[in-house]
C-alpha cells in the first residue's frame, strides 16, 4: 500500500481493512507518528450485484488501491482474481492504475 502509514504499520493496516471490508466505515490507526485514516467502498455489478472492486481511500481521501473481484474479461492479464491495483498520483492530479 502506498499511503503515507510507515512500512511497521502496513500489515496492521491491511488486517483492520480485511475485516470491516464492505462497511463502508473509516478506519484510523495510530501511531507514535499520528493518525492515519483509510476507508473501504464497494463497487457493486449492476448486473450481477456482486462485488466488482473494493476501494480503498487514505487519509487525503484519494484512492490507494483496488481489490477487483473479476479478471475484467481478460484471464491472460489477470489468470487469478481477486487482484490488486495500487493507485499511483500525479503532481498534476492524474493518476495511474498499476499493474
Amino acid at each position: 500500500m502506498n499511503n503515507g502509514i510507515s512500512q511497521k504499520y502496513q500489515g496492521v493496516m491491511r488486517d483492520l481493512l480485511q475485516q470491516h471490508k464492505g462497511t463502508g466505515k473509516r478506519i484510523e490507526l495510530i501511531t507514535e507518528k499520528g493518525a492515519y485514516t483509510m476507508q473501504a467502498v464497494d463497487i457493486i455489478d449492476k448486473k450481477t450485484s456482486e462485488i466488482k472492486t473494493r476501494r480503498y481511500y487514505g487519509p487525503d481521501e484519494k484512492a490507494v488501491r483496488d481489490a477487483d473481484y473479476t479478471n475484467h474479461g481478460n484471464s491472460k492479464q489477470h489468470p487469478e482474481w481477486p487482484h490488486e491495483h495500487i493507485f499511483q498520483w500525479n503532481n498534476d492530479g492524474s493518476f495511474k492504475r498499476i499493474p
